[in-house]
């Protein structure tokens, strides 16, 4: 089957425009009756920060991961986990369909024999995926003045939509902004050598209560990454979009979410925590010890401030508390063909009741990182059986898994059919 492609795709959301009435009550003596303030409007001042546009965004991998770079914005992307991931749901942005395209690269990323978060570290960044992204007037103006000037090759695609989408809505003229925002984001030189995968640097200045944490990964762990939105974020993902070489999108069309990038995350001590806690959950990606995984971050940063696996567990071991217990709850279906097909993976120990479920997990992804490590060694033993865990099994029994390849998988059915026989 031909490669597909999904049109870019633009729309404003909502707007929160309070400038007026803000302007008004820093100016008391103005009178309800002056009229419309146009003027402060032109002007870059902070009360421009007072208007805020939501978007909804159909576009490539791409343009999503250089927007979830800004500060202060709002992101929410797309879970792949919701859909199946196959040559029919698939989709290149398609500002790339006139031009050779990677057939190879293609089949990679829709072979359903192989587990999804597995093809999709594969993904190019010319893949469409759907996301939210909002951010204030000010920043707004900023981020498509220096998109301009300094990464052209995204802003001849998409420029001109955000500001239809906003004409659209009634917004006809941004406030100035700055041109020269993402050479503030790119990294100008390597921090380690260029063979140094997975490498870790943290450090801690308790003076000024921050974390730098300094990383060279996979691009598909970089969306994640430099998601921490209390923290400041560099790459040199932009530095390689800056490259004044690059003279089409079409110098883009290579790039793979398995190429490496140096990334940066400064935050504070509480943010950084924060991160452990929501990374080291048994619901994080952490499984493979390769350039994809959120292992040796975690494991750096639970060394760095010490106390083991167990004090950042979201949930204390109570699955009751658990934040991710809709999801957790969803893979739970297992193949059940009535339930969830995007939940494909095995469920949370304390929520089933399972230890087994790290086995099962382990079976699943061949996981022997350092975080994973910690799981099988501090996670927990001793569990009894919850109402989850049986259905979770009588779905396999019924069912099988969610996934094809994890039934073809002989240690998976294995471990499976000892625990039906067993625990039911």
């Amino acid at each position: 089957m031909a490669i597909k492609f999904k049109e870019p795709r633009i729309r404003v959301i909502e707007v929160l425009d309070n400038r007026d009435e803000v302007w008004r009550i820093s100016r008391p003596h103005l009178k309800i009756t002056d009229a419309e303030l146009m003027n402060i409007r032109k002007v870059d001042l902070p009360v421009q920060s007072f208007a805020y546009v939501n978007f909804e965004i159909t576009g490539s991998i791409l343009l999503r991961d250089v927007l979830y770079h800004v500060r202060p914005s709002s992101d929410w992307a797309r879970s792949n986990r919701t859909t199946v991931i196959n040559k029919e749901t698939l989709f290149y942005s398609s500002e790339y369909q006139d031009g050779a395209l990677d057939e190879e690269r293609w089949e990679a990323c829709t072979n359903e024999s192989e587990n999804l978060d597995t093809r999709k570290d594969k993904f190019p960044y010319m893949v469409s995926t759907d996301f939210c992204w909002g951010c204030d007037l000010r920043t707004l103006s900023t981020v498509l003045n220096s998109m301009e000037v300094e990464i052209p090759i995204i802003y001849e695609i998409y420029g001109e939509m955000f500001k239809q989408a906003l004409r659209d809505h009634g917004i006809n003229e941004l406030p100035p902004g700055r041109k020269n925002y993402f050479s503030s984001l790119a990294i100008p030189g390597q921090f380690c050598t260029a063979d140094e995968v997975n490498k870790v640097l943290v450090s801690i200045d308790r003076r000024f209560d921050t974390v730098t944490i300094q990383y060279r990964g996979k691009g598909s762990l970089l969306s994640q990454f430099i998601r921490q939105h209390i923290a400041r974020v560099r790459s040199s993902f932009i530095t390689r979009l800056m490259n004044k070489d690059a003279m089409s999108i079409w110098d883009t069309s290579e790039l793979a979410q398995d190429e490496l990038f140096d990334m940066q995350v400064i935050t504070t001590i509480e943010g950084a925590k924060k991160l452990i806690s929501t990374r080291a959950c048994y619901f994080a990606k952490f499984d493979m010890a390769s350039r994809s995984s959120w292992s040796d971050i975690i494991t750096e940063l639970i060394r760095t401030f010490g106390g083991g696996l167990q004090k950042y567990i979201p949930c204390v071991g109570q699955h009751e508390l658990c934040p991710w217990k809709t999801e957790q709850l969803a893979r739970c279906i297992a193949g059940n063909p009535n339930g969830s097909t995007g939940e494909v993976n095995p469920p949370c120990p304390y929520i089933t009741g399972l230890p087994e479920s790290i086995k099962l997990r382990k079976a699943k992804f061949n996981s022997n990182s350092s975080l994973f490590h910690l799981w099988e060694t501090e996670g927990p033993q001793d569990l009894e059986l919850t109402e989850y865990g049986r259905q979770y099994l009588e779905n396999i029994e019924l069912f099988g898994f969610a996934e094809e390849c994890d039934n073809n998988n002989p240690e998976m059915r294995k471990i499976a059919e000892e625990l039906i026989q067993t625990k039911l």
